[in-house]
């Protein structure tokens, strides 16, 4: 059986909604599945229901879009991957789990709000929020200086101070990649195995310089972190 730990219903839901008709009557079996699904959706009984949706999602999204992995992510990603997961104090509705690919240096952190934390007893509590790009990327930032901060650290002094095109409100897209990498470094808690399905929501480099500039550098894979928001994340 699957153990999921987060399964976003807001996203599941708006998801489920856009199937195409066609898709939903392959066979009778799942149609009928479908009106029931469909059916809980019009009275606000989800509960019962979501691993069905989530199933026939995924099956979806497999069969209809570009499904890559974190080093040659498509719109959405589906991996295996080693987490360890991040708290924020600062911000206790952001849901966190970061991870580095063995072997390159390509970091990773799966985001999200805690309200679709399976179990969550708090989950009414929690905004909404964080599901929303230019807000979860500020939310990261400032638990990561937080973080830091508190622990004694100077901030990280190989970040650039000059004007860069940001990809949210104060933040630009090398200051992410750092932040990614440094929470994979001063995390302490314990690694685990997940498989998630996420959308890409951008993958930065340590430096804001163009591929060719990497290139003429002799650097064909520069250092990179990536950043995902998950659909569902499980244990493996």
């Amino acid at each position: 059986m699957k153990s999921y730990i987060y399964i976003s219903e807001s996203k599941l839901k708006h998801l489920f909604q856009q199937l195409p008709d066609n898709f939903k009557g392959i066979d009778a079996e799942i149609k009928a599945k479908f009106l029931v699904i469909e059916a809980a959706i019009k009275t606000g009984n989800i509960e019962n229901t979501t691993i069905s949706m989530l199933d026939e999602v995924t099956k979806y999204l497999e069969k209809k879009t570009q499904i890559g992995t974190i080093e040659y992510p498509g719109e959405w990603v589906k991996e295996k991957v080693i987490v360890r997961p991040i708290k924020s104090s600062l911000n206790p509705s952001l849901f966190g789990l970061v991870g580095k690919l063995p072997e390159i240096e390509h970091y990773f952190l799966l985001g999200g709000s805690k309200r679709n934390v399976i179990g969550n007893l708090e989950s009414g509590e929690y905004s909404t929020a964080n599901s929303y790009w230019p807000y979860l990327v500020e939310a990261i930032v400032e638990s990561y200086e937080n973080i830091e901060k508190n622990s004694g650290h100077l901030m990280n002094d190989k970040r650039y101070k000059i004007n860069h095109s940001n990809i949210a409100a104060g933040v630009n897209g090398s200051e992410l990649a750092s932040t990614i990498r440094d929470f994979y470094r001063m995390v302490t808690y314990p690694e685990f195995e997940v498989e998630f399905l996420g959308k890409h929501l951008a993958t930065e480099y340590f430096q804001d310089w163009s591929m060719e500039a990497y290139k003429e550098l002799g650097i064909e894979n520069p250092d990179k972190s990536s950043f995902f928001t998950p659909l569902y994340v499980r244990y493996c």
